[in-house]
């Protein structure tokens, strides 16, 4: 089903926009410690999209990247983890 509408020699889209992450990685990255030490610390890397409902269409990519306690509360990685299998 498309999302464009016609009338009268105007189009205009009907999008029903839906967020969701397309793949994370969990990544160590290096940094310092208030004693400056370099300590090796985990963080997730987000691609997120966002997704039309009704026609497939994508709206917006972007990537974000956060600590793991971040991580683990975010509302839309969690969901994305519940929809796949487990590997």
């Amino acid at each position: 089903m498309s999302c464009h509408k016609h009338f009268l020699n105007f189009q205009w889209d009907q999008h029903r926009w839906r967020t969701h992450v397309a793949s994370s990685e969990i990544l160590t990255m290096s940094e310092m410690n208030i004693w400056c030490r370099v300590v090796d610390k985990p963080y997730v890397r987000c691609d997120k999209q966002v997704v039309c409902e009704t026609c497939g269409e994508i709206g917006r990519q972007w990537s974000c990247c956060c600590d793991m306690e971040v991580a683990t509360r975010c509302k839309l990685r969690n969901a994305s983890l519940a929809e796949c299998p487990s590997a």
